[in-house]
């Protein structure tokens, strides 16, 4: 019988901690949109046709410009990269923020101290991928790592995941609810 028990906070905590990285990495962003297009660069190369186009000065920060529009077309090479791999590393965190929760759910029902450490261990390697692809680039070695790391607990959590879901499959007691001891 599955009931909830005090390590399931364990996994809640560690989608928390997840979830928040992500929020972590967008500051990243942040900052090297701040730097590559400061009002000075702004105002230099599009201030006129803004100010034309919606009688408005041209606000720092360069939105809604992604990196690959026309305000990025304007960059120094070094700041176009350095921008975009801000950029990257986030949206990366983004479009696997998904799967390493659900896998965290699903592991943690049956496996939360095991699904928990691995959580922590994809917090860790994307510490590393975020701030060393940011900074460095693709090819930094910590990087590498970070990504490693990330990537072979998601793995090993997958596995958890699988196994977690055929227990409960399994579950002797179907017409008893899976969940007990939930006070309100």
């Amino acid at each position: 019988m599955f009931e909830i028990v005090a390590e399931h906070g364990w996994v809640f905590l560690t989608c928390a901690v997840l979830v928040f990285e992500v929020q972590l990495t967008a500051f990243l962003v942040g900052k090297a949109r701040r730097e590559a297009f400061n009002k000075d660069f702004l105002d230099k190369h599009f201030g006129e046709d803004h100010f034309k186009a919606f009688s408005l000065q041209v606000a720092d920060g360069g939105y809604p410009d992604m990196g690959c529009g026309r305000y990025a077309s304007k960059l120094e090479y070094k700041d176009c990269v350095l921008f975009n791999n801000a950029q990257r590393a986030h949206l990366n965190f983004v479009e696997n923020i998904t799967v390493y929760v659900v896998l965290l759910l699903c592991a943690g029902l049956y496996y939360p101290i095991e699904a928990s450490i691995l959580g922590w261990i994809i917090i860790l390697g994307r510490v590393g991928y975020a701030f060393y692809f940011t900074e460095q680039g693709a090819s930094h070695k910590l990087r590498k790592i970070g990504s490693a790391l990330s990537g072979l607990a998601s793995l090993v959590l997958f596995v958890y995941a699988i196994i977690s879901s055929v227990n409960l499959i399994n579950s002797d007691d179907v017409d008893e609810p899976l969940v007990e001891n939930i006070e309100a």
